[in-house]
């Protein structure tokens, strides 16, 4: 009985201790389509990492990103990566961009253009992007959609 009191006593400290933080939170607007408009802030709070645009919402994925980063190359350029997954068994064409971000998580250029990619049946490949050296990116996030006709 004891011990449950005690730990009652400790989540009621770790509230409270909490109740005082006041963390700035990202409050999305409503999202544009995307890539109507090249300097629109992305739909989703999250930086550093790729996203899928327009899975398919029934059944299994066709497509996954299996690892995603990026690596420093100097002051202020930042190469990213991102390696794609085929689900399928027939080829998938996708379009792959890089978007680049300051140390405030503002864009710093309009977005790259769409590069596309094919992936083979169950396949892998890798999307590389490079941030241009005049701007100092803090943040990136890596776009894919399926390939437009």
């Amino acid at each position: 009985m004891r011990s449950k009191f005690n730990l009652s006593l400790v989540c009621t400290a770790v509230l409270f201790a909490g109740a005082g933080c006041h963390h700035a939170s990202f409050e999305p607007g409503p999202a544009a389509p995307p890539g109507d408009s090249p300097m629109a802030p992305p739909a989703s709070p999250g930086l550093n990492r790729a996203v899928i645009l327009d899975d398919a919402a029934e059944g299994a994925p066709r497509l996954t990103i299996e690892r995603q980063g990026s690596v420093r190359l100097g002051p202020g350029a930042l190469e990213v990566y991102a390696t794609l997954r085929n689900r399928t068994a027939a080829p998938l064409r996708v379009e792959v961009r890089a978007r680049y971000f300051g140390t405030q998580q503002e864009p710093l250029e309009a977005p790259a253009e769409w590069q596309p990619l094919t992936l083979q049946p169950a396949g892998l490949v890798t999307f590389k992007g490079r941030s241009p050296a005049s701007v100092s990116a803090g943040y990136f996030l890596i776009e894919v959609r399926e390939a437009r006709p």
